[in-house]
């Protein structure tokens, strides 16, 4: 009998253990820039978005992108990618853009892997980066290091964005 009991404990034990191994951590919410926590290379600022709304689904990550630009105007845009690895398009009128997104081996990070082209002047212009998504200080931080490589040379950095808190009732 104490044999079952012990078995039982046992089983339970490695049951919820597995169930916490596997937490993968959500990146919703609307996310805002930290100029003073960012980390980024010259000109890193110009075109990095202002605010991330982001929505995610077991297997699905939307992200919303607003940029403001110097006049005041917003740029949004709106990406949707699956976590398993599969190629993404999220291409536009003016510009292809595919990407991959992975869970890292610990599953505590996305790995992002995007190619993108676009036509300025009869020239194409070709650009890869990457993108890895953590969550700090008990999810209240999203950290975004990435790397780009294109004409114009290589870009890397960390963007810190800190969560938006809901409005108090």
């Amino acid at each position: 009998m104490r044999f079952l009991q012990l078995s039982s404990v046992c089983a339970l034990f490695l049951m919820s253990a597995a169930f916490v191994a596997d937490k993968k951590p959500d990146f919703s919410g609307t996310w805002l820039i930290n100029n003073d926590k960012s980390v980024l290379s010259e000109g890193g600022r110009r075109w990095n978005a202002g605010k991330l709304i982001v929505a995610q689904a077991p297997n699905k990550l939307s992200v919303k992108r607003v940029v403001t630009r110097d006049d005041g105007e917003e740029n949004i845009t709106t990406d949707t990618f699956t976590l398993d690895g599969k190629e993404c398009d999220n291409s536009t009128e003016n510009r292809t853009k595919k990407s991959t997104v992975t869970w890292s081996k610990d599953s505590t990070s996305l790995n992002f892997s995007t190619k993108s082209s676009f036509e300025r002047n009869g020239e194409t212009m070709e650009s890869t980066g990457t993108e890895i998504w953590k969550l700090a200080e008990k999810g209240a931080v999203l950290s975004i290091d990435f790397a780009s490589t294109s004409s114009r040379g290589e870009r890397k950095g960390t963007y810190i964005y800190d969560k938006e808190k809901p409005p108090a009732k």
